[in-house]
């Protein structure tokens, strides 16, 4: 899942992703809102959700510092299926350190995201998985 109100970021991410084989599916919101009751709507799918979520932070309406408070505090059984990586533009210490404070997130990258950035994204999740 790809969450990004820029048209033009979620075009190239998409793009990106599916050059390194790391989803199957893609879905993409361009507001927190939709995703939100995207997921929450599926909580009786759990196999619908997304295994993983690429979440802008700079977003209007709903923000993704503010996405991820409502994640966290959905029921464990969704929380724990869908994985956040946090995208921005601005590299920003503070922001990373907040991010990483949720338990749903794995990793905070800066767009564009790269192919070897997504490689290693996908590298680690296998040996996550694996462990």
């Amino acid at each position: 899942m790809i969450i990004d109100d820029d048209d033009v970021d979620r075009y190239i991410l998409k793009k990106t992703v599916q050059q390194t084989a790391l989803a199957d599916e893609i879905s993409e919101y361009s507001t927190g809102v939709e995703a939100l009751q995207f997921i929450t709507g599926s909580s009786g799918k759990i196999n619908d959700l997304p295994d993983l979520i690429f979440l802008d932070i700079n977003m209007p309406m709903l923000n993704g510092f503010e996405f991820l408070e409502v994640l966290e505090g959905l029921h464990n059984q969704l929380k724990n299926r869908c994985r956040v990586v946090v995208i921005s533009s601005i590299e920003d210490e503070g922001d990373r350190a907040r991010a990483n404070q949720f338990e749903s997130v794995i990793d905070y990258l800066l767009k564009p995201l790269s192919e070897n950035s997504l490689l290693r994204l996908k590298d680690g999740m296998q040996y996550t998985q694996a462990s």
